[in-house]
């Protein structure tokens, strides 16, 4: 019989073993999941110790531990009593407090194992926890009810920790639970994301394993490489990187029934990013709408906004969207609203003709050709914003930039070109309906009005984003495109 078992397999797993009597489960990455990409991620959130100091308090008690007790299981309180030796018992108890709401915040329950202990107490078996953990049974306890709901902890009988019985699975913990339950282990049907820890330990100690396979290796590379590009986007930032990958679930649970190239990657790539942007455009838009109180019109700017529109527009049926075309010189008018703009503008322009500078700025012919006349034959640029400065010319160009920045209210977003623009379009409607928003928080923030940074270095300011787009199916990826909303009056 098949030792490995995936996701969409889980709810049926006992219809092939009716001798089983005990459904045991591992918790962590099994029946709860957390929306980040490794465990220690978690610690990020925590308000005091850093993350490489949770760990390294964590690795000194394991050892302190091995020291005296000749094993390396450890409770949540022995850890943060070698982090910080010096705190009082209840400010220690305040930060074992912190780290479990932690937990709590970011974990939840995963659905296919919940639907599997359903089928089990449906059945009249015991559900049982067995888990490698800090946490003591009645800790673990409370974060299945906080981050699965009581429902779920009601489904669940007894919680086996190695914190409590000093030994982890693959020392013996599954063999003890065993004796404990004075049942017979072949009645016992054992499911882990650990191989060696759940399936190996389990079989070894005479009960029914299976190893619950989460994803292929391709994927498992590709959600590593995601967590390492998050860490170099966020170095420095100044609030804390948590690595978050709420997509994971999902891709886990259909990633295996995705056979074509295209739907694979708008599934587990492309799909979960540009869904979160849509959701976000449809939040923008209810804003805009209960500010300006009139109707807001969603545009997308032809050619790169082509995909994303695509997307809204699977995820928002009921909402109207337009595919629209948006000149540079348009875009760069807009923005002219102060003598700030205008010197900004006229900074980055050093090397344009004045002809097309004058023009990009509204002067009038006549007023270009006067001062095209006075301008030197070296030092041209330099002369005309000069000229430009000059109050009396300066504030009658800044009115229609005004107006134009007024009117149109524009956000970055993210598209995708290749050879293919018909494959890719397919590819990014195929991703599942319980699929997250994205976790780069870029999306949000890249929003202002018009300016010729957006319009020229769209590219540069979604990056990030379109790092984690890259994938060898995609011949080239750009992020270019923008998103325009137009408030109409009431």
């Amino acid at each position: 019989m098949n030792d490995t078992i995936l996701a969409c397999d889980l709810p049926t797993a006992l219809d092939a073993r009716p001798d089983v009597k005990i459904l045991s489960l591992d918790c962590f990455d099994t029946l709860l999941w957390r929306d980040t990409h490794a465990p220690r991620d978690i610690f990020s959130a925590l308000d005091g110790p850093s993350q490489l100091q949770r760990q390294l308090a964590e690795q000194r008690a394991r050892i302190a531990s091995a020291l005296r007790t000749h094993n390396n299981e450890v409770a949540l309180s022995d850890i943060y009593a070698e982090l910080a030796p010096n705190a009082t018992s209840r400010e220690r108890a305040a930060m074992v407090e912190q780290e479990l709401n932690a937990e709590a915040n970011h974990c939840f329950g995963f659905m296919p194992v919940i639907k599997l202990m359903q089928a089990a107490r449906a059945r009249g078996l015991m559900v049982i926890i067995i888990s490698d953990t800090y946490l003591n049974s009645t800790e673990l306890g409370a974060l299945i009810a906080a981050a699965a709901g009581d429902e779920v902890r009601a489904l669940i009988d007894r919680i086996f920790c190695s914190s409590e019985h000093g030994v982890s699975k693959g020392e013996g913990l599954i063999g003890k639970v065993v004796k404990k339950l004075g049942v017979r282990c072949d009645t016992i049907l054992h499911i882990g994301d650990n191989r060696a820890a759940d399936l190996v330990a389990g079989q070894k100690a005479g009960v029914q394993a299976l190893h619950f396979r989460q994803f292929s290796p391709a994927v498992e590379q590709r959600l590593r490489l995601e967590a390492a590009t998050s860490e170099m986007i966020h170095s420095g930032a100044a609030t804390p990187n948590l690595n978050c990958q709420p997509h994971r679930a999902a891709i886990a649970l259909g990633e295996p029934q995705v056979h074509n190239p295209a739907e694979l990657l708008g599934y587990t790539t492309i799909g979960p990013v540009l869904w979160g942007f849509a959701q976000w455009i449809g939040q923008e838009a209810a804003t805009l709408r209960q500010t300006c109180g009139g109707k807001v019109h969603i545009l997308f700017l032809m050619r790169d906004g082509h995909l994303p529109r695509l997307v809204y527009d699977a995820v928002a049926q009921d909402t109207a969207t337009h595919a629209t075309e948006i000149s540079r010189f348009t875009a760069t008018a807009a923005s002219l609203k102060t003598e700030e703009d205008v010197l900004r503008y006229l900074d980055a322009e050093a090397g344009t003709s004045p002809h097309a500078i004058l023009t990009q700025l509204l002067f009038e012919p006549a007023e270009i050709a006067v001062l095209l006349r006075t301008l030197p034959t070296q030092g041209a640029h330099s002369a005309l914003v000069r000229a430009i400065r000059n109050a009396q010319r300066m504030s009658p160009k800044l009115p229609p930039g005004c107006t134009l920045g007024e009117r149109l209210v524009v956000v970055g977003g993210t598209a995708s070109r290749s050879g293919s623009i018909p494959s890719l379009a397919r590819a990014s409607l195929s991703f599942g309906p319980a699929i997250n928003a994205t976790d780069e928080p870029a999306l949000a923030s890249i929003r202002s009005v018009v300016t010729p940074a957006t319009v020229l270095a769209a590219t540069t300011a979604l990056e990030p984003v379109n790092r984690r787009m890259r994938s060898p199916s995609v011949t080239k990826v750009s992020s270019a495109c923008m998103t325009t909303f137009l408030a109409a009056p009431p």
